[in-house]
């Protein structure tokens, strides 16, 4: 077994590796990048992709590395693709287009990190078919759930991936938003406790997925203000 993990550095490879991939598919023990555009624009530059142009280009790039990878493996080994937002929105995209090229469960598995298409919080899945053009930016909808096996990990308050069931709850509404910048960042870094406190989620009907959420010590709108406290009892900020 193989591992793509799309847009990596060495570190972040190694870490997320061990982390996720070892626990969840043993067998696999190459893990290696896969490069993929990540645009988000605006948000991250007014010349970047959109995330719509950035998905499309990046789900063919992904789809052709697992292919690639399949066809150089031996007869009955299989891939493991580990993604971490937005990759985890390209893996999400490709399990359909994988289907229909006749790769079967058995083939393929995935790990999800911070997914914003995670069928019970994802901000992409809490809104499905909403576009909004001028951005270039669409809600694709829920990751599908009994493709492939996949194991997804959620951070509590993540902003992208927990995102609140009813929105006019102002201070969850709140906890989102700062849990983008405060929270979906953390998941390279976690510890092994932390990890070790995550807590599998019930499912219903037939799927091949699992899904973990792990909690987080500290609500997110009181970030700022613990960082300050860390910044003056540290000397920075007086």
């Amino acid at each position: 077994m193989k591992v793509v993990c799309p847009t990596p550095s060495a570190s972040y490879i190694s870490d997320v590796y061990t982390k996720y991939v070892e626990p969840n598919f043993p067998s696999a023990t190459a893990p290696q990048g896969v490069s993929t555009p990540n645009g988000l624009y605006p948000f991250t530059g007014i010349k970047d992709l959109t995330l719509d142009i950035s998905l499309a280009r990046g789900a063919t790039i992904l789809n052709d590395a697992i292919l690639q990878q399949l066809a150089a493996l031996p007869a009955g080994s299989s891939v493991a693709v580990l993604g971490y937002s937005q990759s985890a929105v390209l893996s999400s995209l490709v399990m359909p287009k994988l289907l229909a090229e006749g790769v079967t469960s058995s083939q393929v598995n995935f790990v999800l990190l911070g997914n914003p298409m995670n069928p019970n919080g994802g901000v992409l899945a809490r809104f499905p078919d909403l576009t909004l053009p001028s951005l270039g930016f669409t809600f694709y909808g829920a990751t599908p759930d009994n493709a492939f096996p996949t194991v997804s990990y959620t951070l509590e308050y993540d902003g992208f991936a927990d995102f609140p069931r009813y929105p006019i709850n102002l201070l969850a509404d709140i906890n989102a938003v700062m849990g983008i910048p405060f929270v979906h960042a953390d998941y390279q870094h976690l510890t092994q406790a932390q990890l070790d406190s995550a807590v599998q989620l019930p499912t219903e009907g037939p799927t091949q997925s699992t899904y973990y959420m792990i909690p987080t010590e500290h609500l997110p709108f009181r970030a700022p203000a613990l960082l300050i406290s860390r910044l003056v009892s540290w000397g920075i900020v007086d």
